[in-house]
C-alpha cells in the first residue's frame, strides 16, 4: 500500500459520522496494530478506508501520527493518533493480549476443575466485586435454542483471576444463574445483531480495538487514575461492546461489577 509522508497529503476534514464523536482532537492508540484496528473498526459508510498518507508530527501533548484516508466512493478523512512513546519497546504487548490471556485462562481453569458445557464462551472481564485486584470472566454458553437458532445463554459461572495476569483462584455463580433451572436464560442470537454485515477485517479490528480500550479502562479503575482520554475511550468502548455482545449481556456486566460499570458510564456520559 503506497504511503506518503508529505503533510500536504493529509486532508483537513474528517468525514462526519464515520468515527465516534470525540472530545479531544486525537485518538489514543498504543501501537501501530491498534491504530490499524481503529481504522478497520470504523469504516466509511461506503466501505473500508484505504490509507493514503501518514505524517509524524509533534503535538502539544506528545508525538502524533496523522493518517490520511480515502473511502471507496472517494470520500476523504484524516485521523490524528496520539502515539505512545513506548510503543517501539521490545516488551510492548499487542493490543488486547492481556484480555485474551485472561479469557483463555478462565476457560482452561473451569475445564480442569468443573463440569464444562461444550459450548462455553468466555465474555469480557470486569472487576470482581469483593475480590480486590481481581477480575471476573463470565462464562456464557453457545447453544441452539427451542427455535433451533444459535444463541448466547447464561452466563452460568464467572472465573476469578488477578489482573492483569495470574492464575485463576476460583469461580462463582454468575448473577441470576440458578443451577436448578436449566437451561439458563437466553441473552440473544449469536452472532450478536450488532455485528451483522461485518467482514472479517472489520470484526477483527472491532475486537482488537475494544480489547485495547477495555484493558486501559480496567487498569485505570484498579489504579484509581484518570486522564483526559478517559471520556473518549469509555464512550468508544461502550459503543463497541454493544456490538460485540447481545444487549442483555451488557446488563450482566453491570450486575457483576456495578462500581466499575457506573465508573465507565459516568465517564462516557461526561
Amino acid at each position: 500500500m503506497p504511503e506518503s509522508t508529505a503533510a500536504a497529503d493529509v486532508p483537513e476534514t474528517t468525514a462526519p459520522g464515520a468515527f465516534p464523536p470525540r472530545s479531544l482532537p486525537t485518538v489514543r492508540a498504543g501501537s501501530v496494530a491498534e491504530r490499524e484496528a481503529f481504522i478497520r473498526a470504523w469504516p466509511a459508510p461506503a466501505g473500508p478506508w484505504r490509507v493514503t498518507g501518514r505524517v509524524a508530527v509533534g503535538g502539544r501533548l506528545g508525538p502524533e501520527e496523522h493518517v490520511a484516508l480515502v473511502a471507496p466512493d472517494g470520500e476523504v478523512a484524516a485521523v490524528r493518533f496520539a502515539v505512545d512513546a513506548d510503543e517501539g519497546s521490545a516488551t510492548a504487548a499487542p493490543p488486547g493480549q492481556a484480555l485474551d490471556a485472561l479469557m483463555e485462562r478462565a476457560v482452561a481453569w473451569t475445564k480442569e476443575h468443573e463440569p464444562t458445557h461444550p459450548g462455553v464462551l468466555p465474555r469480557f472481564p470486569v472487576p470482581a466485586e469483593g475480590y480486590p485486584g481481581r477480575v471476573a470472566v463470565p462464562l456464557a454458553l453457545l447453544a441452539v435454542g427451542g427455535d433451533r437458532q444459535p444463541g448466547l445463554f447464561g452466563p452460568t459461572r464467572a472465573v476469578i483471576l488477578p489482573f492483569p495476569e495470574g492464575e485463576a483462584v476460583g469461580a462463582i455463580d454468575a448473577p441470576g444463574f440458578d443451577p436448578a433451572a436449566w437451561p439458563p436464560r437466553r441473552l440473544g442470537p449469536w452472532p450478536p445483531p450488532g455485528l451483522a454485515g461485518f467482514d472479517p477485517a472489520r470484526l477483527a479490528g472491532t475486537v482488537r480495538r475494544f480489547s485495547a480500550l477495555w484493558e486501559r479502562l480496567l487498569a485505570a479503575f484498579f489504579a484509581g487514575s484518570d486522564d483526559p482520554n478517559r471520556r473518549d475511550e469509555a464512550a468508544e468502548a461502550r459503543l463497541l461492546l454493544a456490538r460485540l455482545d447481545p444487549t442483555p449481556m451488557l446488563r450482566v456486566y453491570g450486575e457483576m461489577s456495578p462500581r466499575f460499570w457506573g465508573w465507565v458510564e459516568e465517564r462516557a456520559d461526561r
